[in-house]
């Protein structure tokens, strides 16, 4: 498959060369798109502590270690690492170790960390291995390592991976997996020797290109402060991880399950606004328009889940859910279009609204503001006696 974009392409900015290869796209971070998302995905991923995502530009203190693990927790696709090309023979599964196993040691193929592989990555080394899964060797080290932790730092991932390619029903020998191959503590090298003198990875003459990741990385991934409006989300974003994984699987012929489906529910009060379609960040929102009416579609292959849409909604008249929605894309919503009693421009309609909601509020403030500046009646006014108080 093609190779993704390399430090500085694609809209990826070079950031911090001194201490790490990290590289950041802003126009497809939701923190830095909208004020209204609450995205830490990348921060929490991060072993480390280095990323922090707080009000202003997001930080990257020298803690780096460029392993990637943020790379494979954004849903969007903003951040890159280099280290994660892999070429593997066709039809062979591919063998994976991280850099603190030496060469001399190594199994195929070497990554920064195996934890810098997300379930987008194990896919497409599942589809280029002929149907069978990616290897990832656990030489016993991830423990006492900073990058790791008690748990395997692939694990989620390779689970992730098995859930969406259980509807294809592989035998477990041919999953991606962990598989236990121990090697002397004394023979680990520290986290994360450069990559500058790694070597081309080569098996034979046939081999597939698994995107390369790129960057470097500075001290501030953006120097823009927070976005005080949400007016760039009229410019959609791919959500690559997600796109990547639906290719896979078409290219297995894996139905996508309900686990990676997310669900829309519209409630009633809808007004056709279009708020939500205009801030969904990838268009899996966006408007519909047919003869019967206008409205929301709604493609759940664009949808990240990330529920800005839901948060934007005037009238909260919809729900998100990550999972159990339908695959192809659908209609939501349909509003009758008729023409406004007051000012006759056409507007979407329920069944029993005459006026558009700039007239219908208009008669709403002109009601009030009689209510409240009528003249009072005879013998009512503020320095009138209630006969009621008179006799009492």
């Amino acid at each position: 498959m093609p190779e993704r974009p390399h430090g500085g392409a694609g809209g990826f900015r070079v950031l911090r060369p001194e201490i790490g290869r990290l590289a950041f796209r802003p126009e497809a971070c939701l923190p830095r798109r909208t004020p209204l998302s609450a995205c830490q995905a990348c921060a929490r991923a991060c072993p480390v502590e280095a990323l922090h995502l707080a009000n202003g530009p997001a930080q990257l203190t020298d803690h780096c270690l460029s392993c990637g693990q943020c790379v494979a927790a954004c849903p969007t696709g903003a951040l890159q690492v280099p280290g994660f090309g892999v070429a593997v023979a066709d039809d062979a599964p591919a063998r994976l170790d991280c850099y603190r196993v030496d060469r001399t040691d190594a199994a195929d193929v070497r990554v920064p960390c195996l934890g810098g592989l997300g379930a987008a990555d194990l896919l497409e080394l599942h589809t280029a291995g002929g149907g069978r899964g990616p290897v990832l060797l656990d030489r016993g080290w991830c423990a006492d390592c900073p990058l790791g932790g008690p748990e395997h730092p692939a694990q989620r991932a390779i689970e992730q991976a098995a859930d969406l390619l259980a509807g294809g029903r592989p035998a477990e020998a041919l999953q991606p997996r962990i598989e236990t191959a121990p090697l002397p503590s004394a023979r680990a090298q520290a986290p994360l020797p450069g990559v500058a003198d790694e070597a081309p990875v080569s098996r034979r003459d046939l081999l597939r290109r698994l995107a390369g990741q790129a960057g470097a990385t500075a001290r501030v991934l953006d120097d823009d402060a927070t976005p005080a409006h949400t007016a760039p989300l009229r410019h959609k974003i791919t959500p690559r991880p997600r796109t990547r994984m639906l290719n896979a699987l078409a290219a297995l012929g894996v139905t996508p399950p309900p686990a990676l489906t997310p669900r829309v529910t519209i409630h009633g009060g809808c007004q056709d606004h279009g708020v939500c379609a205009a801030l969904c960040p990838t268009g899996a929102l966006h408007r519909g328009e047919e003869a019967d009416g206008s409205g929301l579609d709604f493609d759940p292959a664009a949808c990240i889940a990330c529920q800005l849409c839901q948060q934007a909604c005037p009238e909260q008249a919809l729900t998100v859910t990550a999972t159990g929605g339908a695959p192809a894309p659908h209609p939501l919503t349909r509003h009758a279009q008729r023409p406004c009693a007051d000012c006759q421009r056409t507007f979407p309609a329920a069944a029993d609204e005459a006026l558009c909601p700039a007239c219908r509020k208009s008669r709403e403030f002109a009601r009030d503001a009689a209510q409240r500046f009528r003249p009072p009646r005879p013998g009512r006014g503020s320095d009138a006696t209630d006969p009621q108080e008179e006799s009492a």
